[in-house]
């Protein structure tokens, strides 16, 4: 928009002209802002001009000007479609605008009115306006008030925390400590800088959760699809074994019942046989009884007497075994037994299913939920002082005589303590059973090992946290710094939960119930050591439960 489109204002509305008209000082104005402004010089009786303070004496008549009114119509055609567009719902609309309300796009702090594109015009040509701060139109402009003096809210107040204006400065924060907001968002621009940078490392952490999430879900559809083949591999397997034993043994028992029959039928035809043969002698004899002949009884009688017995009766001896009774006893055991141990497994994989878990819980409360983070720990043997002697598959630690181990750069020797081979991360659990004095830690691997001094002693440094254990007291030590720990009862069985991610490390009395000895809230920057150790002069021993 140039500058001669002040020429096209009305200088008591500010806006352009609606049926301009010129008076004779030719000035021009709205006809109905210069009737009104003459409306009220009717009293007086002398009417002026608004802008030029030029006198008449009496009411000049008043008549519209053509060609002002032409030049206006153009002027307005000329403007952008979108600067004076009608202020709509959710709009502010122009303070200046009359009749038709436009749609307001700067509002000024110093005039407290909110102006459209027209109208703030004057605010960018006008030495006037100079120095006044605009800012753009919103429907909370209220808020850039004081509620208080009505007047634009211009510097802040740090000791209220709040904006406030000139007039407050001099009243109700006379003694405050008051900023320009350049200066008050310079300083606090660092702090939110500070929050967006955690906020961004919170989302990269999320997202590196979202994708360990989506591969475990990945991992556990594939590791799900892999046991159901298993199974039906299984199955199929134990089927066909089944099935291929059961047609076997049903083969040689029905071989045996072939050869068990053809005995039989060759034991019956040798029978039938004698049988027959035995029932033609007794014939034989039979007739040979009723012959009136003498001579001829006489004569028969030494060949039906001396008749040979036949051999077959004295082979045909019945087996006691001769049915499949026995067997089928042995099959029923046989089923019995495969059906006892197919419950006693399936109701110990069933268990094991019902423990598998994507997730862990959050903040574990019983001894069962902080079982389900435990961990197996191998002690590195390299780093234990010679004084420490191991059992238990190197799960168990007491003092003795020195060992003679070669001499090891990662090696103590000096404080009587031992580190665990791998460093954790992520969530962890594990107990420990001890007697007499000893020390359970949390260690990073770049400990110093060799000295006397305090930087070689868990919990005499800033890299690593200890847990100190007698038969009557606890007490916990990081950076040098001992703190006596009262409260829990002390047990000889001492739980230690880590989560690396979240910097949280808790020490627990465990007994019938977890009872909390000590937590410590920091951020660990390394992977973490397990460590374990005496006090030098103090005998003990600890005893490693990774898991239960």
């Amino acid at each position: 928009m140039s500058e001669a489109a002040l020429t096209f204002c009305c200088p008591v509305c500010l806006d352009v002209p609606r049926d301009p008209v010129t008076i004779p000082c030719g000035h021009s104005y709205c006809m109905s802002c210069i009737s009104g402004c003459w409306d009220q010089d009717d009293q007086k009786g002398v009417y002026s001009c608004p802008q030029c303070r030029q006198t008449f004496m009496s009411r000049p008549a008043l008549m519209k000007n053509s060609m002002l009114a032409d030049l206006v119509e153009h002027f307005r055609n000329m403007l952008p479609e979108d600067s004076l567009c009608h202020a709509g719902p959710g709009d502010v609309p122009c303070d200046v605008c009359t009749e038709t309300k436009y749609k307001a796009v700067k509002f000024c702090l110093v005039c407290v009115v909110s102006f459209c594109e027209l109208h703030l015009k004057p605010h960018s040509v006008s030495q006037a306006y100079k120095g006044h701060k605009l800012v753009s139109a919103s429907c909370k402009l209220q808020e850039l008030i004081c509620s208080a003096h009505k007047k634009p809210l211009e510097v802040f107040c740090q000791t209220d925390q709040q904006f406030v204006c000139l007039l407050c400065v001099l009243k109700e924060h006379r003694e405050h400590n008051i900023v320009s907001p350049a200066a008050e968002r310079q300083t606090q621009q660092k702090e939110f800088e500070e929050m967006q940078m955690k906020t961004k490392l919170r989302i990269q952490k999320r997202q590196s959760e979202l994708t360990d999430i989506g591969a475990a879900v990945t991992t556990l559809k594939l590791s799900a699809e892999s046991a159901v083949a298993d199974i039906e591999r299984i199955r199929s397997e134990l089927m066909n074994s089944i099935t291929s034993q059961c047609s076997e043994i049903s083969e040689l028992i029905g071989a045996q019942e072939k050869i068990g029959m053809r005995q039989a039928e060759i034991s019956q035809e040798q029978l039938q046989q004698e049988i027959s043969e035995l029932q033609q002698r007794d014939a034989d004899m039979q007739m040979l009884l009723h012959t009136e002949d003498d001579f001829l009884f006489l004569q028969n009688i030494p060949s039906l007497s001396n008749a040979p017995v036949c051999q077959n009766s004295q082979r045909v001896i019945l087996s006691p075994h001769g049915l499949f009774d026995h067997v089928r006893k042995l099959i029923s055991e046989t089923n019995q037994r495969i059906m006892e141990l197919l419950k006693k497994n399936h109701m110990q994989i069933s268990r094991e299913v019902v423990k598998v878990k994507i997730f862990l819980p959050l903040d574990p409360k019983t001894r069962d939920e902080f079982l389900q983070y435990s961990c197996e720990l191998a002690l590195d043997l390299k780093t234990a002082h010679n004084n420490l002697l191991f059992s238990k598959g190197n799960t168990r630690l007491t003092w003795g005589q020195a060992q003679s181990n070669p001499d090891h750069p990662e090696r103590f020797d000096s404080w009587w303590q031992v580190l665990n081979k791998e460093g954790l991360t992520g969530c962890w659990f594990w107990e420990v059973v001890y007697s007499g004095t000893v020390f359970i830690a949390l260690s990073y691997k770049s400990i110093s090992t060799k000295g006397p001094g305090t930087e070689c002693g868990f919990g005499r440094n800033d890299q690593s946290w200890s847990l100190c254990c007698t038969p009557s007291y606890y007490s916990f030590w990081h950076s040098n710094v001992e703190t006596k720990l009262s409260g829990c009862p002390v047990s000889s069985r001492v739980g230690l939960y880590v989560d690396q991610r979240a910097g949280r490390l808790s020490f627990y009395s465990v007994s019938d119930t977890m009872s909390l000895i000590h937590s410590v809230q920091t951020t660990f920057t390394q992977p973490l050591y397990p460590g374990f150790g005496f006090r030098i002069g103090f005998l003990g021993s600890i005893q490693i439960f990774p898991k239960e």
